[in-house]
This record gives C-alpha cells, sequence and structure tokens, in this order.
C-alpha cells in the first residue's frame, strides 16, 4: 500500500512509524484524541437502501417478467363467457416470484 508518497512495504519500519510519527507501542491517549479530531472515527459511511427498491431490483429479471406476464394473462384471459376473473391462479403465479426474491433479500443481505 502506497502512503505518504512511498509504498510502505518497501522501505524499513523505523521509517514507517517515522512518517506515521508513531511507535511500536502504539499512539498515547492524547495523540489517539488528536487524530480521532482531525480524522475522525476510522469506518465507511453506511448507505441507507430502500427495501422496497432492493426488492424491485431482485424482479428485474426476465424469468420475473414471464411469471408477471403469466399472472396477467390469467387474468385476462381467464375471464371469458361471463365469469368472474381467476384470482387464485392470478394470486398463486404471483406468489413464487415474491417468496422467491424475498429468499434472495434475505439470503443476500449484508
Amino acid at each position: 500500500m502506497c502512503t505518504l508518497g512511498t509504498c510502505t512495504e518497501h522501505i524499513p519500519v523505523e521509517e514507517v512509524f517515522q512518517q506515521l510519527k508513531c511507535t511500536p507501542e502504539g499512539l498515547t491517549t492524547k495523540e489517539g484524541e488528536a487524530r480521532l479530531q482531525i480524522f475522525g472515527l476510522n469506518k465507511l459511511e453506511e448507505k441507507k437502501e430502500s427495501k422496497f427498491l432492493k426488492f424491485l431490483g431482485f424482479m428485474w429479471n426476465p424469468l420475473s417478467w414471464v411469471m408477471e406476464a403469466a399472472a396477467i394473462m390469467a387474468i385476462a384471459l381467464a375471464n371469458g363467457g361471463g365469469r368472474p376473473p381467476d384470482w387464485q391462479d392470478f394470486i398463486g403465479i404471483l406468489t413464487f416470484p415474491c417468496s422467491s426474491k424475498r429468499t434472495q433479500i434475505y439470503t443476500f443481505r449484508s
């Protein structure tokens, strides 16, 4: 890793300590607090992600499109002869991709 304009893995350890202004024993409490004020906490910024948008992102694939089209066709085509829409097939077809995507979200959450 290159820091301070020099690759620290190719220079003597004593020189690295000198460049980082520390010792093999570590920093004093006072120096640690001063660096904390200057540089802040050593952590990555957490990004809040909408669970709903993440769920919709998992639904963006050809298999989901086919399942959604089948669900729409179950409603549109089963309505012949004055019969009511076939809601059971519609719900059943949509249940599979939704439960599958919910499982994927649970498995890949971080």
